[in-house]
C-alpha cells in the first residue's frame, strides 16, 4: 500500500505541474489564436490520440508481460530485443504514413508522422514503467514534456508571433524529439548491447496485447466519436469550441491518470476483494471532486475568453461524465488487465462505441445541436460504467457508488445550467461533502482523518 501511495503522488505532482501549465497553454492559446489556427492545432492532438493504435497492440503486449515485476529485478537485456523490433516495425510504419500524407496532401497528416516514432517510443519506455511500478522515472517523462511544450508555445505567441498553425505543429514534434532522446539516454537501453529486429517478438506481443490495443483504441474512439461528427456536420467555429471544451476536459487527467497508472501494478499484486472495494469507494468519491473543475473553468470562460462562451454547456456535460470515466479508467480497466480479459474488454468497449455512435447520430438528428453529441458521450459512459459493474459483479455489485454517481452528475449539472459559477462551486462542494459522508462515512471519514494529519504534521 506505501508502494502504492508514493506512486500515487509521484504521478500527480507530475501531473500537478501538467496542469498548472496546461492551463496556461489551454486560456492562451484560444484566447490568442485565430479560430482557424486554433481548430487546426485541435486536428492535429485529435490525430495525435489515434497514434497508440499504430503499434498493433506490441506495446499492450510489454505492458502485460512486465506487469506487476519490480524494473530493478528486470535484466536489460530483456527489453533490447523488443525496443530494436518496434524501432523498425514504427520506423516502417512511418514511412507509410507520410507516403499517405503526400497522397491525399494533408499537411497537419505529415506533421502528424514525424511525431510517430518518438512517441511511440515514449510510450515504449512508460508502459515499462507503468508496468513495473517505477513511477519516478515515469514521472520524469511526463514533467520533462510538459515543461518543454510550455515554453514551445510561449515561444511561438512572444518571440515568433505567428498565428501560423504549422509552426506550432513543428514545435509539438521538436519537443516529442527532444524528451525521446534524453529518455532514451537515461534508460541506456538503445545504445548498449543493442540486439536484433525479431519478427517472431514482433508477432509474440501484438498477438499477446491486440485485444487490449483494440480495447483501448475503441475507448478513444468513444470519447473522440463526438469531435469526429461535429468535424464532418458542423462549422469550423463549433468544431473550435467544442475542442477547447474538451480540452479542459482533458487537464482533468492531473487526478485520473496518477489513478489509472498506479493501480494497475498494485493490482497486479494486490487482489484481495475487500481492498479492492474499498479503493473503488475512494476512487468514486475523488471523480466526484474531480467534476468540480467545471465551475472555475466556466468562471475563466465568462470573463476572459467570451469568444468560447458558446462551449459551456458542452463542458458541463463533458466534466459531469468524469463522474463515471474515473472509476471506469482506474478500477475496472486496470482489472481487465490484471485478469487477462482483454477479450471481454474489447468485446464490451465495441459495444459501447456501437451504442455510442447510435446515440450521437439519434440526438443529433433530434436535437440538430453541439451539445447532442456531449450528451451522448456522458450516456455511453453511463452504459460502460454499468456493463463494467455487471462484468465484476464479483466485487459487489456497487449501488451505493452508481447512486452516488448520478447524483453527483445531475447536481453538478442543475448547478452550473442555473447558478454564476462561485456560488455553484460552493453550494456543489457542500452538497457532495454531505453526500460522501451519507453514503461512504468509512472512507469519508478515513479521508478527513488523512487530511488532518497530513496538515498536523506539516
Amino acid at each position: 500500500m506505501e508502494k502504492l501511495k508514493k506512486g500515487i503522488w509521484d504521478v500527480f505532482w507530475a501531473n500537478f505541474l501538467s496542469l498548472l501549465l496546461g492551463l496556461v497553454t489551454g486560456f492562451v492559446l484560444p484566447k490568442i489564436l485565430s479560430v482557424d489556427s486554433y481548430a487546426s492545432i485541435k486536428t492535429y492532438q485529435l490525430y495525435i490520440s489515434y497514434i497508440g493504435l499504430l503499434h498493433l497492440g506490441f506495446l499492450d503486449g510489454i505492458y502485460l508481460k512486465f506487469g506487476g515485476m519490480e524494473y530493478s529485478e528486470v535484466p536489460k537485456s530483456e527489453f533490447r530485443t523488443p525496443y530494436i523490433t518496434f524501432a523498425v516495425f514504427q520506423s516502417l510504419i512511418t514511412i507509410a504514413v507520410i507516403v499517405l500524407g503526400f497522397i491525399i496532401n494533408d499537411d497537419v497528416l505529415l506533421l502528424f508522422a514525424f511525431s510517430i516514432i518518438p512517441l511511440n517510443m515514449l510510450n515504449f519506455y512508460k508502459n515499462i514503467y507503468q508496468a513495473t511500478g517505477e513511477f519516478g522515472r515515469y514521472k520524469n517523462i511526463l514533467r520533462m514534456n510538459t515543461i518543454l511544450t510550455f515554453f514551445m508555445v510561449l515561444i511561438m505567441l512572444i518571440v515568433f508571433r505567428t498565428d501560423d498553425y504549422r509552426f506550432f505543429l513543428w514545435g509539438y514534434s521538436f519537443v516529442n524529439v527532444i524528451v525521446w532522446i534524453v529518455s532514451e539516454y537515461k534508460a541506456k537501453v538503445a545504445i548498449c548491447e543493442i540486439k536484433y529486429f525479431s519478427i517472431y517478438e514482433l508477432m509474440c506481443q501484438i498477438k499477446s496485447g491486440i485485444f487490449l490495443m483494440l480495447g483501448n483504441f475503441s475507448s478513444i474512439l468513444l470519447t473522440s466519436m463526438d469531435r469526429w461528427f461535429i468535424k464532418a456536420l458542423m462549422n469550423t467555429l463549433t468544431f473550435a469550441e467544442y475542442s477547447f471544451a474538451v480540452s479542459m476536459e482533458n487537464l482533468l487527467t492531473v487526478a485520473i491518470t496518477p489513478i489509472t497508472t498506479t493501480l494497475y501494478n498494485f493490482f497486479c499484486n494486490n487482489n484481495e476483494k475487500r481492498k479492492i472495494m474499498s479503493i473503488r469507494r475512494y476512487v468514486t468519491i475523488a471523480s466526484a471532486i474531480i467534476a468540480a473543475g467545471a465551475f472555475p473553468v466556466i468562471f475563466i470562460i465568462e470573463h476572459f475568453l467570451v469568444k468560447y462562451h458558446g462551449s459551456i454547456a458542452v463542458l458541463l456535460i463533458l466534466f459531469s461524465s468524469q463522474v463515471l470515466y474515473v472509476p471506469i479508467k482506474g478500477i475496472y480497466v486496470n482489472l481487465y488487465k490484471v485478469e487477462k480479459k482483454q477479450n471481454k474488454y474489447f468485446m464490451g468497449i465495441v459495444l459501447v462505441v456501437v451504442i455510442g455512435a447510435v446515440l450521437n447520430a439519434a440526438l443529433y438528428s433530434l436535437m440538430h445541436i453541439k451539445e447532442a453529441f456531449a450528451i451522448g458521450t456522458l450516456l455511453s459512459a453511463l452504459f460502460w460504467y454499468l456493463l463494467c459493474c455487471f462484468d465484476f459483479n464479483g466485487f459487489g455489485f456497487p449501488i451505493r457508488e452508481i447512486l452516488y454517481s448520478i447524483a453527483e452528475i445531475v447536481l453538478l449539472c442543475l448547478l452550473g445550467y442555473t447558478c454564476p459559477p462561485v456560488i455553484g462551486f460552493i453550494i456543489y462542494s457542500c452538497i457532495s461533502l454531505v453526500l460522501s459522508f451519507v453514503i461512504f462515512p468509512n472512507e469519508s471519514g478515513g479521508a478527513l482523518r488523512k487530511i488532518m494529519k497530513f496538515v498536523k504534521y506539516r
